[in-house]
């Protein structure tokens, strides 16, 4: 209560700025909150202001239950004639306006938290941010770096840093892949075409802990947390370690969600056009208060990811919402999988430009999971092998993709990881001793 009164309870703003910051932006939670907190107001703190009451009965009519009381004294007026007939009446609820009205400040309050959170225009200037030497050497992001790190990702949803690891490292990563990879060419008697998606899992069980068939000519593998992929110099890179200041989140409260390893052989056609998940609320659950980042997907391309082999392309600024007003035909080169929505593919109409993450081995690029985007097609000779993190606040779960943690049922996986990581890494420890409960093992 103390808390509350200091925060001037009666004010709407004052409450929901708090408990959005502290409680993901529950909608119907944070009606609650300001619903109690004015009655605190009402009650403990003597401050009964008119708009407080109308306040409440606005909060009541929404969360479906009744105003507490009559009417206090401090909001009635009485008006007399001149024969002493008096009548009373509420003084006018000041927030009565007309709907228009309501509906301009509405829009004017959404407008002004999306410049807030996601600023106000996306080039391509802005998506590559250097590392330079000092920063790789002394292991930490300057200050200026992470703000570039954080415009890219608020403006555009799309960043890509350059060479973050260094050649030999990539090197052991890349072997280590390759060696899980050849398992399954050698287990699936592979001569150039791959076993049929749909059957593959009934086909070779024995592989599905190991990888899984995703489309055309894409193979994800599993890998385990030893050598190379087991290493600090992995899962404490600079760019990873500054991702909580990029999402306003404790240091501890970023967790890797998924990690697999995806291939695109040549020949690959381009994948469809897709988010990795939808919005938490739509524009009616939450129409004047946009989200922020909770969940962003790291790549690691283990080779050269030249146009030729088949980079991620993304719809920049994809991630923002808008109204159903502003949904506009992006006019995107389609492919053969985006033929049920070919017809029905709408985006805001400040999301126009397309960017492919064209960078060398070694680098990351980072994108807001909201973010629109698809691989494209392998048209080099090579395999197109890219390690793909999720990293997400804490209280985020992806329903939807990647329900595994891919190496984490590996025997040694608690002896192989350094004490540093094990925040990083709390799901796959959880899913770990699940795994050891249930197999003995």
């Amino acid at each position: 209560a103390y808390e509350i009164c200091a925060c001037l309870v009666g004010s709407e703003m004052c409450i929901r700025d708090r408990f959005n910051a502290e409680y993901g932006q529950n909608p119907r939670m944070i009606n609650f909150v300001v619903f109690f907190s004015t009655l605190l107001s009402i009650g403990f703190c003597n401050s009964v202001v008119c708009e407080d009451w109308y306040e409440l009965q606005r909060l009541a009519t929404k969360l479906g239950v009744e105003t507490p009381g009559s009417v206090p004294s401090e909001c009635v007026e009485q008006r007399c004639d001149e024969n002493a007939n008096c009548q009373i009446n509420e003084k006018t609820d000041p927030s009565n306006e007309s709907t228009a009205e309501r509906r301009e400040y509405s829009e004017s309050e959404y407008n002004t938290s999306i410049r807030r959170l996601y600023g106000t225009s996306c080039d391509e200037s802005m998506v590559r941010v250097s590392v330079s030497r000092a920063e790789r050497r002394r292991r930490e992001l300057r200050p200026s770096t992470v703000a570039a790190f954080r415009k890219a990702m608020d403006n555009c949803g799309v960043v890509v840093f350059e060479n973050v690891l260094d050649s030999e490292f990539v090197d052991s990563l890349a072997k280590d892949e390759q060696e899980v990879f050849n398992f399954f060419l050698n287990a699936t008697n592979y001569s150039g075409t791959l076993p049929d998606p749909h059957i593959f899992q009934e086909q070779f069980p024995e592989l599905n802990d190991i990888a899984q068939l995703t489309g055309n000519r894409r193979v994800e593998v599993k890998l385990k947390f030893q050598g190379a992929w087991a290493s600090a110099s992995l899962w404490k890179n600079i760019v990873f370690d500054a991702v909580a200041q990029v999402m306003n989140a404790r240091t501890d409260e970023v967790e890797l969600d998924h990690f697999v390893c995806i291939s695109n052989l040549p020949d690959a056609p381009a994948a469809h056009w897709h988010r990795d998940t939808r919005p938490i609320y739509s524009l009616t659950d939450n129409p004047t208060m946009p989200v922020p980042p909770y969940a962003y997907v790291a790549i690691l391309p283990l080779v050269d990811m030249t146009d030729d082999v088949g980079p991620t392309e993304f719809l920049l600024r994809s991630h923002v919402p808008c109204r159903s007003s502003q949904l506009v035909d992006p006019k995107l080169n389609l492919s053969d999988g985006d033929w049920y929505h070919k017809d029905s593919m709408l985006e805001c109409d400040f999301a126009t430009n397309v960017f492919r993450a064209v960078a060398p081995r070694g680098s990351l690029v980072l994108f807001d999971q909201r973010t629109l985007h698809r691989g494209t097609a392998n048209r080099g000779t090579v395999r197109r092998p890219i390690a793909y993190f999720g990293l997400v606040r804490s209280w985020w779960r992806d329903p939807n993709n990647y329900n595994h943690i891919g190496m984490s049922n590996d025997p040694e996986f608690e002896a192989a990881i350094d004490e540093s990581l094990h925040r990083l890494l709390a799901r796959a420890y959880s899913h770990r001793k699940i795994v050891k409960l249930m197999t003995n093992n």
